[in-house]
């Protein structure tokens, strides 16, 4: 159910033909409902209050701050040689979910200083390692503590307002759509960029295909923990004058926006859910191939942004 508002986008401050859309909280089954505003100019949708309570929406449970899972040192070389040989042949046998291949398309030199913001419980990080990485960083004021895992990876217990080291390149992996101060964390991380710093923005995108076929039913909506969903033209507008340039973007959805938006379309939870026992493998192999063309015609529900600083904000 959509309904026309006049209360204004807090990106923009655009008060004209907005619309409210009441989502349910789908994750792990509450249901609870919560109110998001469509903006007609910035086209962002955006979550219009935060609840009391936000912090019971991220239980023991949710899959970023669970234990990291350590490998062996045998594991970690067969990482190491199958990043090799995805960097060697580009082909996606070899491509790590974790990293993909945007690590690649950075090109960054291994002894860069990278820092992953709001990185959980540092699993990401972890994972870069083996690909020759030697000066990780994570941040996360909501994990349970700070922690050196290696001589290569420190995880601290701060938010990115609480240090003042600097990076060669800052990433947000599906982490920005968290924060509450999007504009503030932009102005923040360009202050924490080395010259010709880079900075990696991975984010669901609103009003793509996803959305237009299943309005609040889309499982990247994630009420309540999502609490600004942009667009192309929000994180655009987002970004200007702040010492950024918008290098290239390119989309990399999965056959997750269809698996989980129909299973909210049919009421069940993600938590409660079997994915093989509700699509046949026809089907997930038709949602795979969809989300490829989609992303080839930048219609994928999520996108990776790539900035630098520019060098008159050095």
């Amino acid at each position: 159910m959509e309904t026309p508002s006049d209360a204004s986008c807090t990106l923009c401050g655009n008060h004209r033909a907005n619309k409210l859309h009441v989502v349910r909280e789908m994750m792990f089954g509450t249901r609870d409902e919560f109110t998001y505003l469509e903006c007609s100019d910035c086209q962002a949708i955006q979550l219009t209050s935060l609840p009391d309570d936000l912090g019971t929406y991220y239980p023991a449970d949710y899959y970023s701050l669970g234990e990291i899972n350590l490998s062996s040192w045998p594991v970690r070389r067969l990482k190491q040689l199958r990043y090799a040989l995805f960097r060697l042949t580009n082909m996606n046998i070899f491509k790590h979910y974790h990293y993909g291949d945007w690590l690649e398309k950075l090109a960054l030199p291994l002894d860069s200083s990278i820092l992953d913001l709001g990185c959980g419980n540092g699993q990401l990080l972890y994972e870069l390692f083996p690909c020759g990485h030697t000066n990780l960083v994570g941040m996360d004021p909501f994990m349970e503590k700070s922690q050196r895992i290696n001589q290569h990876i420190r995880l601290l217990k701060k938010s990115i307002y609480e240090v003042e080291e600097k990076f060669d390149c800052i990433m947000m992996h599906h982490s920005f759509e968290h924060m509450d101060q999007p504009k503030a964390v932009i102005d923040r991380a360009v202050e924490l960029l080395n010259p010709n710093g880079k900075l990696l923005i991975r984010i669901p995108v609103a009003q793509k295909a996803a959305w237009k076929t299943y309005g609040t039913d889309w499982v990247q909506l994630d009420a309540p923990r999502h609490l600004f969903i942009h667009s192309e033209t929000s994180l655009k507008k987002l970004t200007e004058d702040t010492g950024l340039r918008l290098d290239r973007i390119i989309y990399d959805s999965t056959a997750f926006q269809f698996t989980g938006s129909e299973m909210y379309r049919r009421n069940i939870p993600f938590h409660q859910s079997n994915e093989a026992a509700i699509f046949t493998a026809e089907e997930r192999q038709e949602f795979r191939v969809k989300a490829q063309v989609l992303n080839q015609q930048q219609e994928g529900d999520q996108a990776c942004f790539y900035f630098s600083k520019r060098q008159d904000k050095q």
